[in-house]
């Protein structure tokens, strides 16, 4: 009790020393804590975040009303990480925020269909050079293309025998 050693007038063994009996009931409880861990992190599919400092990021907003939407649509700087705490700037450059990192989405940007991405620079190259109706065209003829590849049926298809008296073509 209390690491004090109990007087008592009854014989006794020699009990196991207490600096190893410790130090067994650590390594038990460490690992039994990590193990846990790993089931609760498993559970929750749980991941570090892939936010780094200079990323673009959007910030979570409160909802004042049903139409708020979750997060703020202007793209925020990512000035400092330290463990799960990030700051970022604001588009202005006017305010920091502090900020744990689950309130903050990684905010990418949509390629248009004109550009290409050079992926050693990160720099977007190309312009759309043709018009709407040219790539509604363009989609147009893709479809035709790619609905032989994707129908899955090899059954025979036919109308119903109710529809004989009639001329479908």
């Amino acid at each position: 009790m209390f690491k004090r050693k109990i007087r008592t007038k009854l014989p006794e063994l020699d009990p196991v020393p207490r600096k190893e009996l410790e130090e067994n009931i650590r390594d038990r409880d460490k690992f039994r804590k990590e193990k846990g861990k790993e089931y609760a992190d498993m559970k929750r599919c749980a991941k570090e975040s892939d936010v780094n400092v200079g990323n673009a990021v959007l910030l979570q907003q409160k909802k004042h009303d049903t139409l708020t939407p979750t997060y703020d649509p202007e793209p925020y700087k990512v000035v400092e990480k330290t463990g799960s705490q990030v700051v970022v700037q604001s588009p202005d450059g006017a305010k920091q925020y502090k900020r744990n990192v689950a309130h903050t989405k990684k905010f990418v940007t949509r390629e248009q269909p004109g550009e290409t991405k050079n992926t050693d620079t990160g720099i977007q190259t190309g312009t759309n050079t043709n018009s709407h109706t040219e790539d509604i065209i363009h989609e147009d003829t893709n479809k035709a293309e790619n609905t032989d590849i994707l129908r899955r049926s090899g059954r025979v298809r036919k109308a119903p025998d109710k529809f004989q008296d009639y001329v479908v073509e």
